[in-house]
């Protein structure tokens, strides 16, 4: 399993390379059969097979305590929470673990934003903390699927900080990369 601190910053981990289109298209898909990156995908369209074991990928990072367990919303206010990845991981994680809360709907979006949103700022202005009571003196850590430059996660913690919990952090299934950016030993 892959362990990065993403861009330098402590707070944020991903636990995977996810190889962006024009190198999975390169690559061929043969290649990748049976890859976490396409696992991610294929989860991300709406199939359930890996969902369970994409959460077992990501439990060794949370700690044994309690900790509120935040999905970060998509981008699109109006998209069902039953088909956004991060909730679906959120509510497999609180089954393996019983001091895990689960924080979903406490960050939602005041509106939707362009689905490659990259500016911090916009993404920061969009969220808001629907119940920081939830959070307040605990332990957060926010969920996403698949982190680009680590704009969106970073708003996400920025907006969960103003509400006082004792640590917040972001756990990631996977960074985007190009495949050349991917260590010989990367499991991709």
């Amino acid at each position: 399993m892959i362990k990065k601190d993403l861009f330098g910053d402590h707070n944020i981990v991903f636990v995977n390379y996810f190889i962006e289109k024009r190198d999975r298209n390169q690559l061929g898909e043969h290649r990748l059969r049976g890859s976490r990156t396409l696992k991610v995908i294929d989860t991300k369209r709406g199939a359930r097979d890996y969902s369970k074991e994409i959460a077992g990928w990501l439990r060794d990072e949370i700690s044994n305590s309690r900790t509120v367990l935040v999905p970060f919303p998509s981008t699109n206010k109006f998209k069902a929470k039953s088909k956004q990845l991060p909730f679906i991981l959120v509510k497999h994680l609180c089954r393996m673990n019983a001091k895990w809360v689960n924080g979903s709907g406490c960050l939602g979006r005041r509106y939707s934003l362009a689905k490659n949103t990259r500016n911090a700022t916009l993404q920061f202005r969009s969220l808001r903390c629907n119940n920081p009571d939830l959070i307040r003196g605990q332990d957060v850590t926010l969920i996403d699927d698949v982190v680009t430059t680590g704009s969106s996660m970073r708003a996400g913690l920025k907006a969960l900080s103003l509400y006082s919990p004792s640590a917040v952090r972001g756990l990631a299934i996977a960074k985007k990369v190009r495949a050349q950016e991917i260590p010989l030993t990367g499991i991709y």
